[in-house]
């Protein structure tokens, strides 16, 4: 947290540093390891490399610490900290202490100290202990003005172990700890990171379109008698040089393996993480990652606030685009009506055809593009409703559209092509049309037009059956109230409705500052054909961190009424379930659909509808949680460590407009 406030604190005073010039040049430390001879050590601005001391440690003392100055300056500090090392990084503000320079004229600053600070307790030489001590540099300038030397924003660390062995309850390899396999357009890159965070290559993803986390793995040993609760590969994705603070991301190992010796080997295969989905083409970005072991409840990291876990890539502008392609519509015969749709570039909510289809077929595919684009193609997909989304590209077709002139493409199939399969008629089954166009340029830029991201395409949701618009269905949801969902957000109860095509009402759907969050009940109200059997009504949910995903859970309906209509209503009320644990300041989705099955069928109401996701910003009761990637929320006052404090707390604190300031 030390390190991304800094960053932050960096960005917001460049201004002031450019007009009065006020700045640090230099950092130099005196020091002395296990009572050899003092040497000194520069820091550069930028670029520092975390120095792990590989040795056992008894003695690291500071004697004297020099600074080079420029501008206006009145003061001067030395900004220092001592951590575990597995904790991964200072734990709150009290931990800092300030070193304040004398001014020896000249812009030259030094801080005297004798015999020196030794930054190692005598109790920890029995206990073996790896201890990381993490500083920058600090000045005031004439005019109040704040401004810092850290290493580019990541501050100087020194890292070492004390005693005679190192004893922690999680050892890492020394080589080949970690690994990491991208995938960059369409070819793979794979890295490897050694303890003290390294990588090998040192070769950066560069110039790309797509950059995908493929897989990753992490070994390492345990103490014995200490078990691994959590492994993960910790991620971000921030633009080179932002101020934004932005937050970690994660993706769980999914498979764990015994190498012999004691040692265990965690992996995540095929993990298609597309961390460059929605980044703007011609700019620089940073992918940081880290690897995280919890074991016995404590925290310990490979690659943590390391320059070897930041990887740098450009976006091409010949990524994928949308700009190139103005429009796109489907002409469409449903049971024998002909209608012309159009498709808006994003926000398009699935399209549910009521009833029964017997003929569903696509006349005309018609685009308008940019007069660039040399080529133009309609790709779709049919799946089974129930099934989801089919990634296996061998069940999409890509078919060609023809260059009318002035950018207008049309693919026309005369009769039309059917979608509906003949021996479907007679199944009575849920499918699914999923689609898109795409085209390009000659000078290889690819152009996308599908509803606002790779993931989200556009479909078309039918119900098969020889009766057409309607007749015997197995399950007919109503058409203005068929669901709703009642929520109870920090005590106050808030319920939402469907209609039978999926759509919420009210809209709203992002919740800030949530440190509660239960369902408290859900109504499913539909007609049933005669003769049908309903097995089971239920109300499926999951809750994952926004940009992942997560695992669907099942809240089975209690109650059941006859309606005069021959609606079947099913509620289930009170039942105070809460969502599963979650970390403070994240954003997360609560997702949401309503399952029937009916005679061994499945139905559903709502299934990968964005109405059916609600966001929200997970907060705790007392306010007190690290400052989020929005900001801290207005009038509070927030530490160092990004913890909320009193508003006249003493010392330098952050307020509400991100802003660093010195209460004395």
């Amino acid at each position: 947290m030390k390190t991304r406030i800094v960053a932050l604190m960096l960005a917001l005073f460049a201004i002031a540093t450019s007009v009065w010039s006020d700045e640090i040049t230099s950092l130099k430390l005196t020091l002395s390891v296990n009572g050899g001879a003092p040497f000194v050590q520069s820091f550069p601005a930028s670029g520092w490399e975390e120095l792990v001391l590989e040795e056992s440690v008894g003695s690291i003392v500071i004697s004297k610490v020099e600074m080079q100055t420029s501008g206006n300056v009145l003061f001067t500090a030395l900004q220092g900290t001592m951590y575990s090392t597995s904790a991964g990084g200072p734990t709150g503000s009290d931990g800092w202490r300030t070193m304040p320079l004398e001014n020896k004229g000249g812009g030259k600053w030094e801080l005297e100290m004798g015999e020196g600070i030794d930054l190692v307790e005598t109790d920890w030489l029995g206990e073996n202990k790896t201890k990381t001590f993490e500083f920058f540099a600090q000045g005031i300038g004439n005019t109040g003005n704040q401004f810092f030397y850290n290493n580019g924003g990541a501050n100087y660390k020194v890292t070492f172990s004390t005693g005679n062995g190192l004893n922690e309850k999680v050892q890492f390899l020394t080589d080949g700890t970690a690994t990491l396999d991208l995938r960059v357009d369409d070819y793979t890159m794979g890295y490897s990171f050694n303890a003290d965070g390294s990588r090998d290559p040192s070769e950066e993803p560069g110039r790309l379109s797509s950059l995908v986390i493929d897989g990753f793995a992490v070994t390492f040993s345990l103490s014995s008698g200490v078990s691994a609760d959590d492994v993960s590969l910790q991620y971000r994705v921030y633009e080179e040089g932002s101020a934004e603070i932005v937050p970690w991301n994660r993706i769980d190992a999914s498979q764990h393996f015994s190498l012999g010796g004691g040692l265990s080997h965690y992996i995540a295969n095929n993990v298609e993480c597309n961390v460059s989905k929605g980044l703007q083409p011609g700019r620089n970005y940073v992918l940081e990652v880290c690897y995280q072991v919890v074991a016995d409840g404590e925290y310990f990291f490979v690659g943590k606030d390391r320059e070897g876990g930041k990887l740098h890539f450009f976006i091409d502008g010949g990524s994928i685009q949308t700009e190139g392609i103005r429009g796109f519509s489907l002409t469409i015969s449903c049971d024998g009506d002909i209608f012309t749709q159009s498709f808006p570039s994003e926000g398009w909510e699935n399209l549910f055809v009521p009833g029964q289809t017997s003929s569903l077929k696509v006349l005309r595919v018609e685009v308008d593009a940019d007069e660039s684009l040399t080529y133009m193609r309609f790709c779709s997909t049919i799946f089974d409703t129930a099934d989801g989304w089919q990634q296996d590209d061998s069940a999409w077709e890509w078919i060609p559209l023809e260059n009318r002139g002035n950018g207008y493409w049309v693919l026309d199939w005369g009769d039309g092509r059917e979608l509906v399969q003949s021996e479907w008629l007679e199944e009575s089954v849920m499918k699914t049309i999923e689609f898109f166009v795409e085209g390009g340029d000659a000078s290889g830029n690819q152009y996308k037009y599908n509803n606002g991201n790779e993931y989200t395409n556009y479909r078309v949701t039918f119900t098969t059956g020889s009766g057409g618009g309607g007749g015997d269905q197995k399950i007919r949801f109503a058409d203005d109230v068929a669901a709703t969902l009642s929520l109870c957000v920090n005590g106050e109860e808030l319920t939402f409705g469907y209609d039978a095509q999926g759509n919420r009402k009210p809209q709203e759907q992002v919740f800030r500052d949530v440190y509660s969050l239960v369902i408290d009940g859900f109504m499913l109200l539909f007609r049933k054909a005669d003769g049908v059997k309903v097995s089971d009504v239920s109300l499926q949910y999951k809750v994952y961190e926004e940009g992942g995903d997560g695992q669907w859970n099942g809240i089975g309906a209690t109650e059941s009424y006859e309606l005069p209509d021959g609606q079947m209503y099913f509620a289930d009320q009170g039942i105070g379930l809460a969502v599963p644990d979650l970390k403070f300041g994240r954003k997360y989705v609560l997702e949401v659909m309503y399952q029937v099955i009916a005679d061994g069928d499945y139905f559903f109401l709502g299934r990968d509808r964005e109405g059916c996701k609600y966001r929200f910003y997970f907060d705790d009761e007392t306010g007190i949680c690290n400052v989020s990637a929005d900001g801290p929320s207005a009038g509070k006052v927030f530490n160092l460590a990004g913890q909320r404090v009193a508003g006249d707390s003493r010392g330098v604190v952050i307020t509400a407009d991100g802003k660093k300031r010195l209460q004395r």
